[in-house]
């Protein structure tokens, strides 16, 4: 059984690097992917470029969202995620700098696990 990957900021170097990663993995699937501006149809089944994620992740049902959205715009999906009980791969620092106690607060709520995956953390 694959899991189901969300993958935010994937024209990013960390979103490109990811989808290698993903496309060589029998156990990773691809299910949605966002972009700040560049288009990305037909990347995965469900795709945007700007906004907020949160519709996409909740019709996305993902297991993994990868969060390499850039600055306070990756706070939305990285509170979703924890709320949700969704693993959360990590590489938006933002989000723990300017809410680290909110995070915090829904990670306890939703039981989602943070995993940081960016060399920052």
């Amino acid at each position: 059984m694959s899991r189901r990957v969300a993958l935010l900021g994937a024209t990013g170097s960390i979103g490109r690097q990811a989808i290698e990663v993903i496309n060589a993995s029998e156990e990773l699937e691809l299910v949605a992917a966002t972009s700040g501006s560049t288009p990305i149809d037909g990347l995965a089944p469900y795709t945007q470029t700007g906004g907020d994620p949160t519709q996409l992740l909740e019709r996305s049902e993902p297991d993994i969202v990868l969060n390499a959205v850039v600055g306070f715009a990756g706070l939305i999906p990285t509170m979703w995620a924890l709320e949700h009980g969704v693993t959360l791969a990590l590489a938006n620092k933002e989000s723990l700098v300017a809410a680290g106690d909110l995070a915090l607060a829904a990670q306890a709520r939703g039981g989602g696990v943070l995993i940081p995956v960016d060399s920052e953390h």
